[in-house]
């Protein structure tokens, strides 16, 4: 989604004003309805100002507005490619995101930020019969379905990264993991 070409171009053109917002809500929506995790979307100017979102002034609270300049900052210096971090902020749900700067030759336009809304992942996972959790290299929980694995000292990280058996909230677990196709995030 953020990568494609196609997509690129709306972006930028809607950076620099010459393309209508309502289209690029269309696109998300579109994408969202076809999508197993949908998404919000945040488009940022050349001085990082947000000039376009999907996410409700709720969702635009004063923490992702700050997360969402660090991340596009941290972005910057990835020439293109995609910028990974997780949102976090209340108790209930992390968000994966995906950031991407765009660029016009060497000179920066501003960049897109695609945030997949983490408790989407739960009914992706619910007609399993096991508990399960998603992080990111750094054991950042994506989506948790139990609490139980989150770390008691710092409630978005998770506690073992090794496979085996053990004893979490007093239930036995089987417990393993496998890389996605995506580097860097964990099942």
């Amino acid at each position: 989604f953020l990568l494609g070409k196609e997509n690129e171009a709306l972006f930028v053109n809607c950076i620099s004003g010459e393309e209508d917002p309502d289209r690029i809500r269309y696109l998300v929506s579109k994408y969202n309805l076809e999508a197993p995790v949908g998404i919000g979307l945040i488009i940022t100017d050349k001085d990082d100002g947000i000039i376009f979102t999907t996410m409700g002034q709720e969702n635009m609270n004063i923490h992702r507005v700050n997360f969402n300049m660090a991340s596009v900052d941290n972005s910057k210096r990835r020439n293109g490619t995609l910028y990974t971090t997780v949102y976090y902020f209340s108790g209930d749900t992390s968000e994966y995101v995906l950031v991407r700067s765009l660029y016009d030759n060497d000179q920066y336009l501003g960049s897109v930020s695609a945030y997949l809304k983490g408790k989407e992942w739960e009914k992706n996972f619910s007609k399993y019969q096991y508990d399960t959790i998603i992080t990111d290299a750094k054991s950042n929980i994506i989506y948790c379905s139990n609490d139980w694995f989150a770390s008691s000292d710092n409630i978005n990280k998770y506690k073992e990264k090794n496979a085996g058996y053990r004893w979490i909230g007093g239930i036995r677990y089987m417990t393993g993991e496998r890389e996605i196709n995506d580097p860097g995030i964990y099942i």
